[in-house]
């Protein structure tokens, strides 16, 4: 809606900024011309705003369609063509030589886990309190099952088992050393027999009389290889509570510490390595 606003014809040539037709003021005559009035178009004002309409989208509703049923025929596998039978002949392959056969006594059987850190494979047949002789019925068997290449025999001189008696008392001294070495003969031959080198370990000695004198009793052998297992543990073949401060041996004086542990392991580990046998 335009409502008219009237102005002066006078008034429109002042605000455009017009004095004349191309005379200049001087011939402007001095009678003001009469009012004329001219309406103006203004817009009325909006006396508020009309928020949108929103629009709905009408709900359309899809048509169900029909499911279609499609038959399949299985199809039949092809059969495969028949060929001429054919024999494979396989030969059973020989296992070669690897790996140590362990054996041992309460000493070997601490050392065992850490010598598997050096030693691949390691058969571990060493349990606390046997001597050599409680090994020797299984050993042939032990020996075809697992092919060493190398056997290793650690022992300090066990006399508890019925193996290591003698009219009912267990064997000591000379007699006792005497029997380790039979053993240890009888031993050797079963591995070179099975194909495998022999290998007999020196112990730690022990804080007990006489232990010494038994492992050097037995462990120098022909046919087999001699290795100082007490060459960090017990240096010299002399016994110590300590090497480089920790201790080697628990307060029996016999067994070993976890550092004594580590310590024999590595002296037989270092020992076949020198030999070219690990």
């Amino acid at each position: 809606m335009w409502k008219p606003v009237y102005a002066t014809v006078a008034g429109l040539a002042l605000l455009v900024g017009v004095t004349g037709c191309g005379a200049d003021a001087r011939s402007v005559p001095t009678q003001s011309p009469p009012a004329v009035t001219v309406p103006i178009p203004v817009p009325a004002p909006v006396s508020r705003l009309v928020a949108p309409i929103p629009i709905k989208p009408p709900n359309v509703v899809p048509t169900p369609t029909k499911s279609i049923m499609v038959p399949i025929t299985p199809v039949k596998p092809a059969q495969p063509t028949p060929v001429s039978a054919v024999t494979l002949t396989i030969k059973p392959v020989s296992k070669a030589a690897a790996g140590v056969a362990f054996y041992g006594d309460s000493l070997a059987y601490q050392a065992q886990d850490w010598l598997s850190l050096r030693v691949h494979p390691l058969y571990k047949h060493a349990f606390p309190g046997t001597a050599l002789c409680d090994w020797l019925p299984t050993m042939s068997t032990d020996l075809a099952k697992e092919h060493p290449k190398v056997v290793v025999l650690a022992f300090t001189g066990n006399n508890m088992t019925p193996c290591m008696h003698q009219n009912g008392a267990a064997l000591t001294g000379q007699a006792l050393v005497t029997k380790y070495a039979s053993d240890a003969r009888t031993a050797i031959s079963v591995a070179h027999s099975a194909g495998a080198v022999v290998v007999l370990v020196r112990p730690p000695v022990a804080n007990v009389p006489g232990s010494k004198a038994v492992i050097d009793g037995w462990t120098l052998q022909p046919g087999a290889w001699l290795i100082d297992g007490g060459k960090y543990a017990a240096p010299h073949q002399h016994f110590v509570w300590t090497v480089d401060g920790y201790k080697v041996r628990v307060p029996d004086g016999i067994h070993l510490a976890p550092y004594g542990e580590a310590l024999y392991a590595k002296a037989i580990a270092d020992g076949l390595a020198r030999i070219g046998l690990s």
